[in-house]
């Protein structure tokens, strides 16, 4: 069974799914995106979570470590830096 639980975090109201059952809950692609992206962590703390989620086996099979922070790299695609 699914509950839903609302929590104001630093001002951010989220809305918690919430299971009855005991079972842990492993983190997909998403979800991991997710986190690091609002918690703003940086690559190497980005790496040491996903790291640490994999040794106590708390991730889905899909999930990868790559993904993150790569967005920065694909935005500089979209600038030109001009120098004067």
């Amino acid at each position: 069974m699914v509950n839903t639980k609302k929590s104001n975090i630093r001002g951010i109201w989220v809305q918690i799914r919430v299971k009855s059952d005991k079972k842990p809950h492993l983190f997909t692609q998403p979800e991991l995106n997710y986190i690091v992206r609002d918690l703003t962590f940086s690559k190497q703390h980005s790496e040491v979570l996903v790291l640490r989620e994999q040794h106590w086996n708390l991730l889905d099979k899909d999930a990868r470590i790559t993904v993150f922070r790569k967005h920065s790299a694909d935005l500089q695609l979209l600038f030109i830096l001009e120098i004067l």
